[in-house]
């Protein structure tokens, strides 16, 4: 990946949990310099006249620690998506 702002390129680690041709790509994404969190994004290709529409869908995989009661969890899981840049 290419941060077009300050040239810098990342890497990203991906791996395919599921390819249903051609409607759907189900897929891990992790950026190792920020973070070991791993995200799973899913991308439906849906059939219109004259192409196609996608519909993506990313689930934000936030680690927690031993311990941690459900309360916890979905604390940090509400949390972690407010603190990420949408652009």
């Amino acid at each position: 990946m290419l941060d077009s702002c300050e040239r810098k390129g990342y890497r990203a680690v991906s791996e395919y949990i599921q390819v249903v041709r051609p409607a759907k790509l189900v897929f891990t994404f992790k950026m190792l310099q920020f973070s070991d969190n791993l995200d799973t994004l899913t991308i439906e290709f849906h059939p219109v006249k004259n192409g196609c529409e996608m519909t993506f869908k990313q689930v934000i995989g936030v680690l927690h620690e031993e311990g941690w009661s459900e309360e916890d969890i979905k604390k940090v899981e509400k949390e972690y998506p407010d603190g990420s840049e949408y652009s």
